[in-house]
């Protein structure tokens, strides 16, 4: 057999050619079996060089033929193109695996590397989210139910798609949309009140699932504000209907800061049973006047507070009778009168005035010498206290003795 010896320096070229059989740099024994040849390679002097090439629908860089120095360091970042992923990178005729970088350390000697590519798995548009939300301080809320969203790029049909509310623990099912972005929705997504939530999602196609990388922190919200208590009184002519209350509180989202309140109103002794009737105040204050309450009736109410994931609360009631009868009452003489100080005008020494549970817009003086008592906070008949009675001006006392139970002034 015949074997003959070629000694060619590798430095000087890149590959050596023989009937389209190629020997890459690097390489040191080849044999060309057509003949019967063995083909030595040796090295030779000069700077080592690294052929870099990358197939279509991506890069390599640095590319083509780069010299380095004999004993340095050469990396090489492989990059796919949008919709694809790298399939392969060969170094020296061996896979290394679907990276991204490849390094050469102690470069004495000639290399090669080669990257080829495939298409991918959809990939994330770095868009989820989760609606509606609301941020309270460094925790952001969401409600009993709520929708996310992402959208993902593919050159491939998206097919399915999942989400998670537990950081992958378990996926379900969401809805694909569109196409170039494809939209992913879960819908109606709940968790119990207070659940602290790791929100992912993924899609596929035929080449199989995007990996998930975007994620959300969110709470759910689920619970309505605590109500304070509330309370209501009559003007002098039992209308109108003054209410009062005082404020909500709300661990999770927090109180809404327009139309946190809402007052709604029956007739009779039965408060509304929530709040999802016809408003009759809606806002921020925490007082209202029911102008349109007539004397003579008995109303009931319900005030709800909100909070910034629109979560009710269940409402604080209050009842309340509007009276046909004048606010002030003498049992002895069974006369009523518009006012305390009417009333006291024409009192004798003894006499109990007995004054409903309203709000008496007057400045009255008690002069006379008399012993008087006077008794606030009485319902339509004067018979059982069931409140105050709100003075809105000056009691004065000059003279005589009045004993005075019940009645608050206010200016």
């Amino acid at each position: 057999m015949d074997y003959r010896r070629i000694l060619v320096p590798l430095f000087a070229i890149a590959f050596i050619l023989f009937s389209s059989v190629s020997a890459h740099a690097g390489t040191t024994t080849y044999t060309y079996d057509d003949v019967n040849h063995v083909i030595h390679i040796q090295r030779g002097g000069g700077t080592p060089a690294i052929s870099a090439t990358a197939g279509a629908n991506g890069s390599i860089s640095p590319s083509g033929s780069v010299t380095v120095n004999s004993g340095s360091s050469q990396s090489f970042s492989i990059t796919p193109n949008p919709g694809y992923e790298v399939a392969s990178v060969t170094v020296d005729g061996t896979s290394v695996g679907a990276v991204n970088s490849y390094t050469f350390s102690d470069v004495t000697s000639n290399h090669f590397i080669e990257a080829s590519f495939s298409v991918s798995a959809p990939w994330e548009n770095a868009d989820l989210t989760a609606s509606p939300q609301y941020t309270n301080g460094a925790v952001t809320y969401v409600p009993g139910s709520f929708t996310i969203t992402e959208s993902f790029t593919s050159l491939l049909n998206v097919g399915a798609c999942q989400y998670t509310i537990n950081g992958g623990t378990s996926w379900l099912s969401g809805a694909v949309s569109g196409s170039g972005p494809y939209t992913c929705t879960a819908s109606s997504v709940s968790a119990a009140n207070g659940t602290a939530m790791k929100i992912m999602m993924k899609a596929s196609n035929s080449v199989g699932w995007s990996t998930p990388v975007a994620s959300l922190a969110r709470v759910v919200d689920s619970a309505g504000p605590v109500d304070g208590t509330i309370s209501a009184v009559t003007a002098i002519n039992y209308t109108p209907v003054n209410l009062s209350w005082s404020p909500a509180n709300d661990a999770g989202s927090g109180l809404a800061s327009a139309n946190t309140y809402k007052l709604v109103r029956a007739t009779g002794a039965t408060a509304p049973a929530d709040c999802t009737g016809t408003a009759l105040y809606q806002g921020s204050a925490l007082s209202y006047a029911d102008a349109s309450a007539t004397p003579g009736t008995q109303y009931s109410y319900r005030l709800c507070a909100y909070d910034n994931l629109n979560n009710p609360s269940t409402g604080a009631a209050v009842i309340i009778q509007t009276c046909s009868n004048p606010p002030v009452y003498n049992p002895r003489t069974g006369s009523y009168y518009s006012s305390l100080q009417a009333a006291y005008n024409a009192a004798a020494s003894g006499d109990t005035l007995r004054a409903g549970a309203v709000v008496l817009t007057e400045s009255p003086t008690l002069g006379n010498s008399i012993d008087v008592t006077i008794q606030g906070g009485y319902d339509c008949g004067f018979s059982s206290v069931i409140g105050k009675t709100w003075i809105r001006g000056v009691l004065t006392i000059t003279g005589g003795q009045s004993t005075i139970g019940g009645v608050l002034t206010t200016q």
